[in-house]
């Protein structure tokens, strides 16, 4: 397998350079991940305003994901991959001027244009997804991801250390020199995949129709995205901060958890990914939905570090058997030119349900405690579990995704 792999990376240059900003991206954002809530609380923001934060980081994701996937069908997958790239070294910009919580509204805004918290980049997945051949796209995405988090293990622990010992000066700037190496790269080096250019000679109605009406055989999977954006943005958008100022857990401690799943999720999926392209991908998310199950159960049962850490490795698995199936899915059934426009549908419309959730949350958390943020959480998995298993249907990952939608 692993010959194989090598050889399939070889020949790739789309796919080697988009592996090698994911390592940039997360030996630096997986730092700045651990510690820019914790941040916060030390700048004398509370938990409602924290969740505040999250909801501009919410709005500006759905607007970001939609902006980014309409012009990448239009105008191309690179600018669309740049522009994105720069609206998240504007954000770290915002951070590191930032003397209160208020500066991070800027932070907010930019970091949502940059889709960068988008359940899957638009523009990214397209892109990986026009690189390879179709029967080699959950290799191709497991890759990918697998690059990154990979490298998350040692940056979040290290990233909390720094934050302890050093402050969080070098942190912030990491993430600015490391996605102005990145933009440079891909403007210079990668090959555009978009072949055939959606036409922009539509009215305004149906152009507003095709960016905010979700389609009908993709209608589970907007549910079941849905009902897992919504619900975890109320009880884990705040996860860090609420472990640091509840449980008393270090930026260190946090640094461990983060390389907890980083580690079981970045070792887990290339061979999951092999795997998916040799088997039907609906069996594969209906175990990540089972995992995700277990993961509010933990946190209510067994409260302590150790179940900290055991949690974030079911997570890390529970993640490499769903975001490549779910994606992989969705692409098989949709039309190549209009690939980039529904992966940002998909991500923006349980954004714009999820607006409020962050909020909620902090306001929840702040009166009601966390138990009862992870009872929300828990329902809102068994019916995501339902739902899949009802209308997420087998086979449809080797139909022609021209007439899939006919």
């Amino acid at each position: 397998m692993w010959v194989d792999l090598r050889r399939f990376l070889r020949g790739n240059r789309n796919i080697q350079l988009l592996m090698l900003q994911a390592v940039v991206t997360q030996l630096c954002f997986g730092m700045f991940m651990v510690v820019w809530q914790p941040y916060i609380i030390e700048l004398g923001g509370s938990f409602t305003q924290l969740g505040l934060i999250q909801v501009v980081i919410t709005v500006f994701t759905g607007v970001g994901s939609l902006a980014w996937g309409r012009l990448a069908d239009r105008r191309g997958r690179k600018p669309a991959h740049v522009g994105a790239m720069a609206c998240r070294f504007i954000a770290i910009l915002f951070a590191l001027l930032s003397r209160s919580w208020t500066g991070f509204l800027g932070f907010g805004v930019f970091m949502g244009l940059s889709a960068s918290w988008a359940q899957s980049n638009p523009v990214t997945t397209t892109f990986i997804s026009e690189s390879v051949e179709d029967e080699r796209m959950s290799t191709a995405l497991s890759l990918y991801t697998s690059a990154g988090t990979l490298i998350a293990v040692v940056a979040a622990p290290l990233g909390g250390a720094i934050a302890a010992n050093e402050g969080y000066t070098l942190i912030f700037v990491s993430c600015i020199v490391g996605e102005l190496v990145n933009s440079v790269l891909a403007w210079l080096f990668m090959r555009e995949t978009l072949e055939a250019p959606l036409s922009s000679a539509t009215s305004l109605s149906s152009g507003l129709r095709g960016l905010l009406v979700p389609e009908r055989e993709l209608l589970p999977f907007y549910l079941v995205s849905t009902l897992t954006m919504v619900s975890w943005r109320i009880a884990f958008s705040n996860l860090n901060a609420i472990l640091f100022h509840e449980y008393g857990l270090t930026t260190v401690q946090l640094g461990l958890t983060a390389s907890a799943f980083s580690l079981s999720y970045g070792l887990s999926q290339a061979p999951l990914g092999v795997l998916m392209d040799r088997h039907s991908k609906r069996g594969f998310f209906m175990v990540s939905r089972i995992g995700f199950l277990a993961i509010p159960l933990g946190y209510l049962l067994f409260p302590s570090f150790l179940t900290f850490m055991v949690v974030q490795v079911i997570n890390g698995i529970s993640h490499s058997f769903g975001v490549p199936s779910f994606i992989t899915m969705v692409l098989a059934r949709t039309p190549r030119e209009k690939r980039s426009t529904v992966m940002g549908k998909l991500s923006t419309l349980p954004q714009v349900f999820s607006i409020p959730a962050p909020l909620i949350g902090g306001y929840l958390y702040e009166r009601l405690g966390f138990e009862f943020l992870l009872y929300i959480r828990l329902m809102s998995m068994i019916l995501t579990v339902v739902v899949s298993y009802l209308y997420i249907k087998p086979g449809r990952e080797g139909v022609d995704p021209r007439r899939s939608m006919e």
